[in-house]
């Protein structure tokens, strides 16, 4: 497959990649939290483990 025409759900890489991995808008997250703890909570589901 290959993607021609592509969005990101949100400004910076981090974001981009939480919206990806767990199909959630990055903005209903506290974004801050990165730097210390990851963003996704441990009950989460991702795309992974889909």
């Amino acid at each position: 497959m290959k993607f021609t025409d592509a969005h990101v759900p949100g400004p910076l890489c981090h974001l981009s990649r939480y919206g990806l991995m767990t199909g959630t808008f990055p903005f209903r997250i506290d974004v801050t939290i990165w730097l210390t703890k990851p963003a996704i909570r441990e009950d989460e589901l991702t795309i992974a483990e889909l």
